[in-house]
């Protein structure tokens, strides 16, 4: 992926995450929204989110259990920016 802003990787993030979400929300998708209990993201789905960041944000294999305290898209957010390059500029 070439540098893109913080506010760029957000955006790219909840986009991702609504094209991968088995339920799509009622309201826009924002950092408090929550994976499994708003978005009904199950394990297949967040396996399959995490392969697109992967791909995406061109970060090295993640591994599953790094995510487990993951809960809402803000926190998503704060993972790929800590652990790609989009956040350093």
């Amino acid at each position: 992926m070439t540098e893109v802003s913080p506010a760029d990787a957000r955006a790219k993030i909840r986009a991702l995450v609504s094209e991968v979400a088995p339920k799509q929300p009622d309201l826009p998708i924002g950092p408090d929204t929550r994976l499994v209990d708003d978005l009904l993201f199950d394990s297949v789905a967040l396996l399959e989110l995490i392969v697109a960041l992967e791909s995406d944000f061109d970060l090295p294999p993640i591994n599953p259990a790094d995510t487990t305290g993951i809960e809402s898209v803000g926190q998503l957010e704060a993972f790929v920016l800590e652990n790609s390059g989009a956040g350093r500029h």
